[in-house]
């Protein structure tokens, strides 16, 4: 009785205190992190700090339209992506709203043939039409996207979805272009992207991969915008290259990030990174104190997470309803 009187006092006490929502990091080199992990909806939309641009991003959502199937507090999809979009757009005032994709958005997972399920190219088809409504100004064309992508009808029509690639090209049925430029009235943005490549005898037939760094440096994109944005999946050298030689101003990082980390400097390019499955979108406040310099002289990242405290665009959120519903019919009557 004497040691389980103890333990049941211990268990009555007071419970430790929850994580905090939100955690700030110390301001190194202009730029400062906020990771926002909880809390209502409304609170995790900022503006009116005069930013000369914002800049959402997300990557990696695999063909999955709604939010990840975790049985405890699924987080992301398109529906809540675009939603909270809406909400910094209408909170920004004069200060511009860009949203890209760092690539992984669709599914790929080949089949014993070496080719993927009828299921898995129908998922695809949805989530590019998906993607086409949530409208992002460039997608990043990733090494998993190019294999999804080469084995889609010729035939099927494009969704009219901003991919770019600046190394990347090939005979696919949806355009990709080695660039966007996006006109604000703050500045012109070029938008360029660039992938790791996987093994080389898993090439598709007819798709050249050319050296990164040389591609995006022919592009010269200083000279058709103040602000160049490189969307990067895999390929951390290259970028690194890149943003040493002052070739890049903002690098968004893509790969299996789910820490959270503070954005830091490459040369004077700001560095972020984009969550794992978008299930936090990244946003990233840009300030320039002289305008028409293409350095950015400080930067303020948001990491916020898209749980279910989070509205959902019901448009988005009816086609990952149906989606789902028709990607289940479809499985059992396999």
């Amino acid at each position: 009785m004497s040691f389980v009187l103890p333990m049941l006092l211990l268990a009555c006490g007071p419970k430790p205190p929850p994580p905090p929502a939100v955690r700030l990091t110390p301001e190194v080199d202009g730029l400062r992190g906020e990771l926002v992990a909880g809390g209502p909806a409304s609170d995790r939309v900022i503006g009116g700090d005069a930013a000369a641009l914002v800049l959402l991003y997300g990557g990696e959502l695999r063909g999955e339209l709604g939010p990840c199937g975790c049985d405890e507090r699924p987080r992301g999809g398109l529906a809540r992506i675009a939603a909270f979009r809406d909400a910094v757009v209408a909170a920004a005032g004069d200060s511009p709203v860009i949203t890209v994709d760092g690539g992984g958005f669709l599914a790929f997972q080949p089949a014993v043939d070496g080719r993927p399920s009828s299921g898995q190219h129908r998922r695809n088809v949805l989530m590019g039409q998906a993607m086409a409504v949530l409208a992002p100004q460039a997608v990043n064309l990733s090494w998993s996207d190019v294999l999804a992508l080469d084995t889609l009808p010729d035939d099927l029509e494009a969704p009219g979805l901003p991919l770019v690639s600046a190394h990347v090209s090939g005979p696919s049925a949806w355009p990709v272009e080695p660039y966007v430029v996006v006109s604000t009235p703050t500045m012109n943005v070029a938008i360029t992207g660039i992938t790791s490549r996987g093994p080389a005898w898993m090439s598709p037939q007819g798709w050249t991969f050319a050296e990164p760094v040389a591609a995006v440096e022919a592009l010269e994109l200083h000279t058709k915008a103040e602000l160049v944005v490189l969307l990067t999946h895999g390929d951390v050298d290259a970028a690194r290259t890149l943003a040493e030689r002052g070739a890049v101003d903002v690098v968004i990082d893509t790969g299996d990030h789910r820490s959270f980390d503070a954005p830091f400097r490459v040369g004077e390019a700001i560095w972020v990174r984009s969550h794992a499955e978008t299930l936090r979108i990244g946003e990233l406040r840009l300030f320039v104190d002289e305008p028409g310099l293409p350095f950015v002289d400080r930067g303020f990242e948001r990491k916020v997470d898209l749980d279910d405290a989070m509205p959902e665009d019901p448009a988005l959120a009816g086609r990952a309803r149906a989606a789902e519903l028709e990607l289940g019919r479809q499985e059992r009557f396999r």
